[in-house]
Parts: C-alpha cells; structure tokens; sequence
C-alpha cells in the first residue's frame, strides 16, 4: 500500500532487481477510498503467485533479503499459511527479527510459530483461502486478525528469520485503539482475557487504562527487554551491523 511514492521508491531500490516471477503491486488506498484490509485484498486479487508478500512502504531490505526470504517460504510445510518477520506468540514472548528507530530485537530461535504477526510484513500463501477482514477499521490490526483466522482453520503462522529495517516504531493512537476494541470484540470468545500482538495496549477488566504503576513496569520491562535484544543481536557496535545502519542511514 503506497501513500507516499517517494518512500516506496527507497524501499524498492532497497530490495534490489526482481528476479523473474516476482512482481511489485502497488495499491494506494486513499486514491481508491479504502481502508487497508480491502485494499490489500484488491493487490492480492491481481496476483497468480504462490505466495503474496505485504510490505510497508517505510521498510528497508537489506543485501540479498529476497533470495534469503523466498528459500524459506519454499522450505515451509503446506501447514502454513502466513510467513512474517515478525510476531508474538500465545503467551505474549516476541519472536522474529527486526530493527526499526527504537530498537534491533532478535529471537535466538528462528522460524518459530506465532499466534499474531506483525503488519510490517506478511506473506500470504494464496491458495490457503486467507483473506483479510474488510470489516477491520483503519491501518491497524489486520495482521493479528489474519493470523487468528489462519489458527481457527488450523493453519500455522510463523515469524522467519529474514530481517528487514522498519523506519516507523509505529504510534498507538485513537485510530490503533479503534481497530484493537474491533479485534477483542470479535476473537472475544477464543481470546477472552488478552490477545497478545507485536504492538500492546494494556487496559484492565473494565473500560479504562490500567493502573498507572503496573502500565509504568510494563514499560520499564519492554525498554529493558529491547536494550538486551539489542546487546545480544548488535554485537560489533550499531555501525557495523546492516540493519542498524540502515537506520542510520535513513
């Protein structure tokens, strides 16, 4: 999905020449008045391939990404139906391998299986059936409901180890709680405590935030969960680690 034809040029001169069968589809929901889910429909509608991959505009790809990606897809059982870089799994643990202007976090152990991906990048195997809910409101959460809607069929989701550069570290904001009180509304009877997904909104058993000395922890751990990831993954020093200097040379 493209908004902004400048930004989406840098992330495809990032990814390199296409080899052949590999295409880029471009969709710009705003020209087209949509909202994200039906417009990445509509790109997938206009694809014959195996595999249909969902990429931010705002993502940098580093040396040789895509011949890494494409071998991993290939090496996955039929029992998967979505591939991401990026994911959480059932008991909230972060998995996959990402930098973006925050942090560079890496899972020790890749490819691993998730219950939601992260919307920064998806792929969708095609004849799964999968398809994103038009009904989901806005740009947020797409990518935890078509990962719910793959585990209901008994389909697997799982973040690989191929990473990327995300410019954003992404904003939770009145749209982003629009489309998560979406979400737990409709997975509430499999998920009727928490749904766990890359980006977190605490709230409590009622409508409100939750108190604000437990949302403080809660921050405090993920800030020291980050600076550890990062330790482990950049070990040479943030300049001479590709991704990292993606973002700096942003």
């Amino acid at each position: 999905m493209v908004n902004r034809p400048d930004e989406f040029e840098r992330c495809m001169r990032s990814l390199g020449p296409l080899p052949r069968g590999v295409q880029w589809e471009v969709v710009e929901p705003a020209a087209e008045g949509l909202e994200a889910a039906e417009a990445l429909n509509l790109g997938m509608s206009r694809l014959s391939s195996d595999w249909a991959v969902l990429v931010h505009q705002d993502v940098r790809f580093p040396k040789a990404w895509l011949p890494r990606f494409s071998g991993m897809l290939r090496t996955l059982s039929p029992a998967v139906a979505l591939a991401g870089v990026y994911g959480c799994g059932s008991l909230g643990a972060f998995h996959g391998h990402i930098a973006d202007p925050l942090s560079h976090r890496r899972s020790l152990v890749l490819p691993r299986e998730c219950l939601t991906l992260d919307e920064v990048l998806i792929a969708v195997r095609i004849r799964s059936g999968l398809r994103f809910d038009p009904e989901c409101p806005g740009f947020h959460c797409y990518g935890a409901d078509i990962s719910l809607q793959a585990r209901a069929t008994g389909a697997s989701c799982v973040a690989l180890d191929a990473p990327i550069a995300h410019l954003s570290s992404g904003t939770i904001d009145a749209s982003y709680e629009r489309a998560a009180s979406w979400l737990r509304n409709k997975w509430r009877v499999p998920h009727p405590n928490a749904i766990p997904t890359p980006a977190l909104l605490l709230r409590g058993a009622g409508t409100g935030p939750v108190p604000s000395l437990l949302h403080t922890l809660h921050r405090v751990v993920r800030a020291g969960s980050r600076r550890s990831a990062a330790a482990r993954a950049c070990r040479r020093g943030p300049l001479d680690c590709e991704l990292c200097g993606l973002l700096v040379s942003r």
